[in-house]
């Protein structure tokens, strides 16, 4: 369960890091409102996890430099490329002592809705397989946010809201 978050996590990061590269492709920002947000994880034991999310172009932004496990030093490759109607991610870190690699294929038009699917591959050791999770992220566009929601808000399942 920790290696399925983990790598939850790091490719959400990723997905956010790259958002504000200038020297490579630029993934767009979405659509300022409310977005849902479900994310499936195979090659693990987490289920469909699915969360609300208020935002707004500012915060999209934000979001490159505040929520990244994956500062640039640990990261030894970071590409942001762009290939006829999608995006595509490629990343290798080193986290917590791990080589993580991962690629992702981003898809949308971030107005009304995008998809993100992301393989990691985490090896502990040099010498011994990696552990490979896929996640699809699906992200819907649900209109303006709610008036008690301000951009940064993200309301998990069972209602407990962060900023």
């Amino acid at each position: 369960m920790i290696r399925t978050g983990l790598a939850a996590a790091l490719a959400i990061a990723s997905l956010a890091c790259s958002i504000d590269r200038a020297d490579a492709a630029e993934l767009p920002t979405r659509k300022p409102g409310l977005w849902e947000i479900k994310i499936k994880i195979t090659g693990g034991v987490m289920p469909t996890a699915k969360m609300l999310h208020c935002t707004d172009e500012k915060t999209d932004r934000e979001m490159s430099t505040m929520f990244n496990p994956m500062r640039p030093l640990a990261c030894e490759k970071r590409e942001v490329g762009r290939v006829e109607d999608y995006y595509t991610i490629d990343s290798i870190c080193r986290f917590e002592g791990k080589s993580v690699t991962m690629h992702s294929d981003v898809k949308g038009d971030f107005t009304s809705k995008y998809t993100v699917i992301t393989e990691t591959k985490t090896r502990e050791e040099e010498g011994i397989e990696p552990t490979i999770t896929d996640m699809t992220l699906e992200a819907t566009y649900l209109g303006a946010c709610k008036p008690s929601q301000k951009p940064g808000d993200v309301t998990m399942a069972g209602g407990m809201t962060v900023n």
